[in-house]
């Protein structure tokens, strides 16, 4: 497609550019920003200024092909989220989705048709199918890492209702079947996370209809995990597919610890997952070790290297949530050192950052602690949000709310100021920060 249309090439040299010139963590994407009219970022705004307008004047031909336009929200989309600009990645991201909606809604309302190019005259079901399996997939994704940022919880994801189910039995033949199934999978999670969300933290009580969506949910998850076992033992296994199904069982244990405790305002009931977020760990280590990542952090990168970023955005926000739902003093070090042990940033999710905030709920959580020494219900925290600015000092706000105070009339929360490490620190090493957590309030 970048030899047959400019818009797409001049978007594809653009994000070149764009790349070479990024180290990859937020911080420097901030600096480099800000930093408009220096010379290392002219290749860079020509091919971007130039897609621009030539996507403008391809928009206004009667021909335009709408793969084109999901391709270029893609393009667009993984520039701004390499620019750290949340606000109009995500935009981008909601505008490909928005298109990929109305063509498959155009094709179930042509009747008789028997391929989108009947339908519209563009896209044949070879094509459409290329890209659910892939793009959709991949922006997806990309839009529930937006959930820390803010989104419209009542319209974001309603386009997953339509999406064509891959899962239909209890076997799997390939990978490939293994990927596309699981889609499935965490597109009825995401949405069963953005209704129960509104129920949960709303004033509507939760229904029973939800509670058996949750259950049903936990229960397909369980079947796509046994054909997941079944296919494993029928074959042997190269070392890229064994880090591949390391990777996606590092998602799925991910999504049914959250699936199954989705309604559990206190954080308590993730002390029954244990063993799934020892399995988490277990995966986890295999990808990171498949990486060949560096001893230690470095924050120098050879001349026209790639940024240390990926598009794909799903272990660090895994490593994230287990650092900070799981109470086993142990366990949960575990997940901040995979974050501090220099991996990709993912989108907007930085491991540098969640790493300061995973440590900072540590610290608050165990201020008070039973006689195991694992946080009690009072010190759980609800919330642990950054900002997704950083100022030029590495400085970043988060804010935070015990789950016990999010029960009471006031919602009482508080924000704190945390800072990115700039030397290489021990990861475990708490410090304590100048800014007191507050007392939790009893509801």
């Amino acid at each position: 497609m970048a030899h047959d249309e400019p818009s797409v090439r001049s978007a594809l040299v653009a994000l070149g550019h764009l790349n070479k010139s990024q180290k990859g963590s937020l911080q420097h994407a901030r600096q480099y920003s800000v930093a408009a009219k220096t010379p290392e970022r002219k290749p860079f705004l020509l091919n971007y200024n130039k897609a621009i307008r030539q996507l403008i004047n391809d928009m206004a031909r009667p021909s335009f092909p709408p793969e084109q336009g999901l391709v270029i929200c893609l393009l667009f989309a993984c520039i701004e989220f390499l620019q750290a600009d949340a606000a109009v990645a995500f935009t981008h991201i909601r505008s490909g989705l928005n298109i990929f909606h109305e063509l498959r809604q155009r094709r179930q309302l042509t009747p008789g048709s028997k391929s989108l190019q009947e339908a519209h005259g563009h896209i044949i079901p070879a094509r459409l199918n290329s890209i659910e399996q892939i793009l959709v997939q991949i922006l997806t994704w990309s839009l529930a890492s937006a959930m820390p940022y803010g989104m419209y919880l009542k319209t974001d994801f309603e386009y997953l209702k339509s999406c064509p189910k891959h899962f239909a039995g209890t076997t799997f033949a390939s990978l490939a079947d293994v990927r596309s199934s699981f889609s499935d999978i965490r597109n009825a999670a995401i949405l069963l996370a953005r209704d129960l969300g509104i129920e949960v933290y709303g004033p509507e009580e939760l229904t029973l209809f939800a509670r058996e969506r949750q259950n049903s949910l936990l229960s397909s998850h369980r079947t796509w995990l046994e054909a997941l076992t079944s296919l494993e033992s029928s074959r042997t296994w190269s070392k890229d597919e064994m880090t591949t199904l390391s990777a996606i069982k590092v998602e799925y244990y991910s999504s049914f610890t959250a699936c199954s405790c989705l309604t559990d305002w206190t954080q308590m009931t993730f002390d029954a997952h244990l063993a799934d977020f020892q399995s988490i760990l277990v995966h986890a280590r295999h990808v990171v070790d498949s990486l060949s990542l560096p001893n230690c952090h470095t924050q120098s990168k050879a001349i026209g290297a790639a940024a240390h970023f990926t598009f794909v955005t799903s272990f660090v926000p895994a490593m994230f949530n287990f650092a900070i739902r799981c109470r086993c003093p142990v366990t949960r070090r575990e997940a901040v050192k995979i974050l501090a042990s220099d991996i990709p940033r993912e989108g907007l999710w930085d491991p540098a950052q969640y790493r300061k905030v995973a440590e900072r709920v540590i610290e608050i959580e165990e201020s008070e602690v039973d006689d195991r020494g694992w946080p009690t219900q009072a010190s759980r925290l609800c919330r642990s949000t950054p900002g997704p600015e950083i100022d030029e000092f590495g400085g970043f706000q988060v804010e935070f709310q015990y789950a016990n105070d999010w029960a009471t009339s006031n919602k009482h929360s508080w924000s704190e100021r945390l800072e990115l490490d700039t030397g290489h620190e021990q990861p475990l090493a708490l410090r304590l920060q100048d800014a007191k957590a507050p007392h939790p309030q009893q509801p």
